[in-house]
């Protein structure tokens, strides 16, 4: 999921750059091509997704933009789907065409006259009011849903009892009707009639039904029983047992977390000690811990060495940012995808990935000064924009895999890294074309 969608001319990419570069270093998701379509990906269906998952739509206005058909496609979708727009405004020119039909109602944000860096900080704050204006929408909204459930489940007030007084008046009449009926009664036997009792054994018998349980019902009344769901049939084969290690008692008081559709934990938020050696629980719930959520342990500056379970299987966006005295961390085999901007502006001096290690997203080491040498494992073929960008320290990286892409930015502001990876193969002429120094593995 991403917050903002940036819809730009292939020219403007320079303006596109910063806006995106400005915003995700506030926190703020942000979604543009081709950077966000992944390999073998269709660039209509991305653009179509991405748009529908995003809340702001930042168009990059410029003479470019108003002519390109690409661009107007997508105001359209967005305007469609009732998405947000904020203008971006770079040109003195007013729209034209088909996009003066959609922009002419909405609130430009004026980028023409003022310094480009002022101008995104004053997008970033709209950018931001936008999203908090959001998130108390759907609080209200949740709190008032739970709220309606609630009073519809409640037990209605029983009204009092009104005494009838119509019936004391019709006592008399009762009383007389009763008593005719009994003096023919008693006149009927007296006379011997020849009518036949009803013999009970002449009834059917009433048999209750037997309660039947099903072990599927049997397995559903234990799991509610134990405040638990199974989610698929299999569930509870899915992962080998995990033991619970030394640490992990307690864990449950100190996180946040979601137990998952497959019966594990994910990290949300971390609000124990500030220790300085952050050892990650391997079990919660007698469930293995597989995932560090989004921004778990974002501005922890506390943490200096960080040690994850033989359980974790990705880390996702921001999960470590800012946590600026972070030195060293292991990576275990269990650990297969790194996301965006998770150990951005991290002290960590070295990493070396095992080769089970798959995928490595945009901007997850950026602004890491003290990184010296990255060495990847043979599985990841893709660097994005910003991966090493502003490690002024980085000596080298080692590529393994031969066939590898590599964004034109990914290694910006690093020029005395030497990259390591197959002669002949992109990496190669990746380094060359960037003036970098390339050694063959």
């Amino acid at each position: 999921m991403h917050d903002v969608f940036i819809s730009y001319s292939h020219k403007d990419a320079q303006v596109a750059d910063a806006i995106c570069h400005h915003l995700e270093e506030a926190g703020i998701r942000c979604w543009y091509a081709p950077r966000n379509i992944g390999p073998g990906a269709e660039w209509a269906d991305a653009i179509i997704e991405a748009l529908e998952e995003c809340s702001i739509v930042v168009l990059v206005f410029t003479d470019f933009s108003n002519a390109s058909r690409q661009v107007q496609r997508e105001v359209d979708t967005a305007v469609t789907l009732g998405k947000t727009i904020i203008p971006f405004k770079c040109t003195q020119t007013d729209p034209t065409g088909s996009m003066r039909y959609y922009l002419s109602t909405l609130h430009w944000l004026d980028a023409v006259d003022a310094p480009l860096a002022d101008s995104i900080e004053e997008l970033k704050g709209r950018v931001r009011a936008i999203l908090d204006y959001e998130s108390t929408q759907r609080s209200d909204s949740a709190a008032t849903s739970s709220s309606q459930k609630a009073e519809a489940h409640a037990t209605p007030a029983q009204p009092e009892p009104r005494e009838d007084t119509s019936a004391k008046s019709k006592l008399p009449l009762i009383a007389a009707v009763a008593a005719v009926v009994l003096v023919c009664i008693i006149g009927f036997v007296a006379l011997g009639g020849n009518n036949k009792k009803a013999d009970v054994t002449d009834a059917p018998a009433v048999v209750e039904p037997e309660e039947t349980v099903s072990p599927s019902s049997e397995n559903n009344a234990a799991s509610s029983a134990s405040g638990t769901t199974e989610t698929s049939e299999n569930a509870a084969d899915q992962r080998p047992a995990v033991e619970p290690a030394a640490g992990d008692e307690g864990a449950a008081d100190i996180y946040l977390y979601t137990v998952q559709s497959d019966n594990t934990i994910r990290l949300d938020r971390y609000f124990g000690p500030e220790n300085a050696k952050m050892v990650l629980p391997t079990t919660i719930e007698g469930l293995p811990v597989t995932d560090v959520g989004e921004k778990c342990f974002e501005d922890c500056e506390y943490i200096e060495e960080l040690v994850l379970p033989e359980t974790i299987e990705i880390i996702q966006y921001r999960a470590f940012a800012g946590c600026k005295n972070l030195k060293t961390m292991n990576i275990p085999a269990s650990l297969k995808k790194i996301l965006g901007w998770a150990f951005a502006h991290t002290a960590l001096t070295s990493v070396t990935f095992p080769d089970t290690f798959q995928d490595l997203d945009y901007g997850v080491f950026y602004g890491c000064t003290n990184l010296e040498s990255v060495v990847l494992s043979p599985s990841v073929d893709y660097l994005g924009e910003n991966t090493f960008r502003m490690c002024g320290k980085l000596r080298s990286v080692t590529i393994p895999a031969a066939e590898v892409e590599i964004n034109a930015k990914a290694f910006e502001a690093n020029t005395e890294v030497t990259i390591i990876g197959v002669a002949g193969s992109y990496t190669e002429k990746y380094a060359k074309g960037m003036g970098l120094e390339f050694q063959a593995l």
